[in-house]
């Protein structure tokens, strides 16, 4: 069961871009012609100027060697497109930043390109999180777009926890509480991602 923090984009024509150019072929008109397809129907498929239908979205799979419903839908992706699980994230248990992936795990549908995963550890965060979920997230520039939302934050001293935002008292500070409403106060957030879908375990 998974549900969604926020709506990522469903784009049927990035997907059929990504399939043509993993398959090998440089742009949308080398694709057509080496299989035979109109090149203006093709290059409006991947284009997004006109959608194509779930015949069109065969013939296309078998060509790149991809899941119909991948293109369609998301769903079934191909083993390349699977995203990195980075790391584990605290949520009570004492977890550190880490940036070598050790596992992969299908992307959910829509998921952007730089997306990546993290497994959480620890209950602070339930009854939203438990042991073992997956957080899908994807980093972001400005900690202030992220006060008062739950995000994963990496700290100054090395841990990277998953925590409710606030702003601290202190400039540049801020405090993260977890639902079991304990409080970290006076944070350095050294970087902070956004939690763009949950996967319960």
């Amino acid at each position: 069961m998974s549900y969604c923090y926020v709506v990522v984009k469903n784009d049927k024509a990035q997907r059929l871009a990504l399939a043509r150019a993993h398959a090998g072929y440089d742009t949308p008109t080398q694709a057509a012609r080496a299989f035979g397809w109109e090149v203006p129907t093709y290059r409006s498929h991947e284009a997004a100027r006109r959608p194509y239908d779930d015949e069109q979205a065969v013939v296309y799979a078998r060509a790149f060697r991809v899941a119909p419903e991948w293109l369609l839908f998301g769903r079934n992706a191909p083993r390349w497109t699977w995203l990195k699980v980075m790391s584990y994230v605290g949520a009570g248990a004492e977890v550190l930043a880490a940036e070598e992936p050790f596992d992969e795990i299908e992307p959910p549908p829509g998921c952007e390109a730089d997306a990546f995963a993290l497994i959480v550890r620890g209950s602070s965060m339930a009854p939203a999180m438990a042991d073992g979920d997956i957080l899908i997230c994807r980093w972001r520039d400005d900690v202030s777009d992220l006060v008062n939302r739950t995000a994963v934050v990496d700290l100054a001293d090395g841990r990277r926890l998953v925590k409710r935002v606030t702003r601290g008292e202190r400039p540049g500070t801020h405090d993260l509480i977890g639902l079991d409403l304990v409080v970290l106060s006076g944070v350095t957030i050294e970087r902070v991602a956004e939690i763009v879908w949950h996967k319960l375990r």
